[in-house]
């Protein structure tokens, strides 16, 4: 059962980690980058810790769930499911990379937007292990299957 939480918060939690590289595209990088990728490690905690914070005591298979279609043509979808376990390793994913960025931010000198931008992908590629399902067709079929995992 799904609280009142908005699904657009599971959605959150995969676009801000891209910002903080996209920052470090710009031409003056090395200075705003450290900036960035902060800023990115701290929303997503952010994120996390009010879904961890409202989802707590959650019943059911599935806390938050969203399923929009994304290339209907082919029949793919745009699927996010967070049950209790997930909610916990993104939370934790979260706070660790916070941590990376503060631990860092003094020693690294030299590659500082190669290495906040391979830090901002590491924070998208392991709470999306913990949090993404993606559905190539079926519809309310596929959904079934899904809630069967």
């Amino acid at each position: 059962m799904t609280r009142s939480v908005q699904p657009f918060w599971l959605t959150s939690l995969m676009v801000f980690p891209l910002l903080g590289p996209g920052v470090c595209l710009l031409p003056p990088a090395p200075r705003l980058c450290r900036g960035a990728a902060l800023t990115a490690t701290l929303a997503v905690f952010a994120v996390a810790l009010r879904l961890f914070v409202l989802l707590r005591g959650g019943q059911g298979r599935w806390l938050l769930f969203t399923d929009h279609p994304w290339i209907a043509r082919f029949g793919i979808r745009y699927t996010l499911g967070l049950d209790g376990l997930s909610l916990l390793l993104v939370l934790l994913t979260a706070f660790l990379l916070v941590v990376a960025v503060l631990v860092s931010w003094r020693e690294i000198d030299t590659h500082i937007p190669l290495f906040y931008g391979a830090l901002s992908y590491t924070h998208l590629t392991l709470p999306t292990n913990a949090l993404v399902l993606m559905s190539v067709g079926g519809g309310s079929s596929k959904k079934k299957k899904i809630e069967r995992l």
